[in-house]
C-alpha cells in the first residue's frame, strides 16, 4: 500500500472488517486508475480524503462520511475504459477524444453496478 502525500491521512469512522475491506479494495481500485498515469499519482486518494473532511465539515451522519470517503477512491473508474493514448496525450484532445474522456463516468456506474 503506498503512502500518502503528507497531510493525508486514511480513516474510517466505522473500521471494521466488512468496512475495512470495502475501503481497501475501493483504495485499490483508485491506486490502478492512478497507475496508469503518473501525473494523476495519489489523485484517487486526495479526492477520497478531501471529500471526508468535506463531509464531515458538513455534519453529514458517519456512515455518509465514509461512503463519500470511499466513493472518492472510485471516482474515475471508469477511466479503466479510456484508451491510454487518449489519457496520456501530451497535447490538446481532439473533439472525438474529448467526448471519450467524458463518457468515464458512465463507464464506471456500470463497472461498479453489481456492488
Amino acid at each position: 500500500m503506498k503512502n500518502p502525500p503528507p497531510g493525508i491521512a486514511r480513516r474510517s469512522l466505522h473500521p471494521g472488517p466488512v468496512s475495512t475491506t470495502l475501503h481497501q479494495l475501493a483504495e485499490s481500485l483508485g491506486n490502478a486508475i492512478d497507475a496508469k498515469d503518473h501525473n494523476t499519482h495519489y489523485h484517487s486518494e486526495e479526492v477520497a480524503v478531501i471529500s471526508q473532511l468535506i463531509a464531515s465539515s458538513l455534519k453529514l451522519p458517519p456512515l455518509v462520511i465514509d461512503t463519500v470517503h470511499v466513493a472518492g477512491h472510485l471516482h474515475d473508474i471508469g477511466k479503466i475504459g479510456i484508451p491510454d493514448a487518449v489519457l496520456k496525450k501530451p497535447g490538446p484532445l481532439t473533439a472525438e477524444e474529448w467526448t471519450m474522456i467524458k463518457t468515464h463516468p458512465v463507464v464506471g456506474a456500470e463497472i461498479l453496478a453489481p456492488v
